[in-house]
């Protein structure tokens, strides 16, 4: 069982804008971790696109899918959830890295993920209270 996390993100909701994503194991460790630059779009368009790109890496990395997403969150029997932004820091966090950098990035488990990340990470395993402000 995996999870993915992900997270769309746009600099003025029309502007700069970014994806990132996080697919974790049963126990919380990553898997592997991406960032994509879009160019601009709406928030909405980010969001929607940060979907189809994290289930086409989930069906890459050897979880059973194609390529229609409706056929793919079907066969990789993946549950959609909402999730509130302290539960989903991660995702936010590589989306908001994505529009600032304004390039594509991924990261496998060890392999020069960002310390900021590995931070958010380590926080939400140990279940650290996060507080916004």
């Amino acid at each position: 069982m995996a999870k993915l996390n992900i997270d769309g993100a746009s600099k003025g909701n029309l502007g700069l804008s970014g994806r990132g994503g996080i697919i974790e194991d049963s126990e919380g460790k990553m898997i592997a971790a991406f960032l994509n630059f879009y160019r601009i779009c709406t928030n909405v368009v980010a969001k929607m696109r940060v979907l189809l790109d994290g289930l086409r890496l989930c069906a890459e990395l050897g979880f059973n899918g194609c390529h229609d997403v409706l056929a793919l969150v079907d066969s990789l029997g993946v549950n959609l959830y909402f999730s509130f932004w302290e539960s989903n820091r991660a995702a936010d966090f590589l989306a908001n890295l994505a529009c600032s950098r304004t390039s594509n990035s991924s990261f496998q488990c060890g392999q020069n993920v960002p310390q900021e990340l590995s931070r958010i990470l380590h926080e939400d395993k140990d279940g650290l209270p996060i507080f916004r402000m």
